[in-house]
């Protein structure tokens, strides 16, 4: 009955992040209500606050849910040892990969970035999302070093 009872608390954290995920994909931080999340999760609202503490909270997980399987896929694909021009290609089909199998976080990473990063400057996620940054600028610099690449802005050439 305690299994049960944990794979049903499980679900309903699952649903919420699912939901806001949708949501703030769609509509952006301060678009998505608790309420529009519950009620596309199928969750209470207050189970919000019982997983999650408040909506930054929730946000917070979402972001860093995306940015964790992000990081996991250009990890798994991406040899440091690798010339610069191979690394860089392997480092956008793993990106390509973590956003089509998450297909929200791509549009969730942006509202973020329109809105100046204001609702994570200071959190987990934006720490995380800066060592994709700097993975780009290490490949593109190494490239530069190398003869491979033209030296190029890092922050342009990842946003692109």
């Amino acid at each position: 009955m305690a299994v049960r009872a944990r794979r049903a608390r499980g679900d309903a954290e699952t649903a919420l992040k699912e939901a806001a995920a949708a949501l703030f994909a769609q509509q952006g931080y301060a678009g998505a209500t608790l309420d529009r999340i519950a009620e596309a999760s199928g969750v209470n609202k207050a189970m919000v606050a019982y997983y999650f503490g408040d909506k930054a909270g929730l946000y917070a997980a979402v972001l860093e849910g995306g940015v964790d399987a992000v990081l996991a896929h250009v990890e798994a694909r991406v040899s440091e040892t690798a010339p610069p021009a191979e690394r860089l290609e392997s480092f956008i089909e793993a990106l390509a990969d973590a956003f089509a199998a998450n297909p929200y976080f791509p549009r969730v990473l942006l509202q973020e970035y329109l809105a100046g990063g204001g609702a994570q400057t200071a959190m987990r996620p934006a720490k995380k999302l800066a060592e994709l940054l700097a993975q780009t600028t290490r490949i593109l610099e190494a490239g530069a070093v190398d003869g491979a690449f033209r030296p190029a802005d890092p922050h342009m050439t990842h946003l692109s």
